[in-house]
């Protein structure tokens, strides 16, 4: 059947370092590849963070349009000073919030991403 083939010696696989095959080192520069990947995501998030702390720290001059609420008193009476509280503190909790929810989302992000850099540490270790 198989001609003969029979007393010829077993094919070989290419190997690379350390005897590994080649299809093995091209995983393991994949996985390389995506750690990479992964650790520059995680440093993306920290400074979108960092960012967002910033925004945080700036919020409370966000309230200084509230001072407005002393010549709409002189000029609308009242209500008129009422709707300039009402509307600046609606738009800096509104800001305050958003800037909380995606804190939040970053820092889980941030915990998702490290998850799966230890994945794959681990995978690359158990194969060492």
């Amino acid at each position: 059947m198989g001609g003969g083939r029979r007393n010829a010696p077993p094919e070989r696989r290419p190997t690379c370092r350390g005897g590994r095959t080649a299809l093995a080192q091209a995983d393991v520069d994949e996985q390389s590849k995506q750690r990479e990947r992964l650790v520059a995501e995680v440093a993306r998030l920290r400074k979108l963070r960092k960012d967002l702390d910033r925004e945080w720290r700036g919020l409370r001059w966000s309230a200084i349009p509230t001072l407005l609420a002393i010549p709409a008193f002189f000029l609308w009476g009242v209500i008129g000073s009422s709707l300039v509280i009402l509307g600046v503190g609606s738009i800096v909790v509104t800001a305050a919030y958003l800037i909380l929810v995606r804190r939040k989302e970053y820092e889980g992000d941030i915990r998702i991403v490290q998850r799966e850099i230890a994945i794959l540490d681990h995978a690359a270790a158990s194969r060492s």
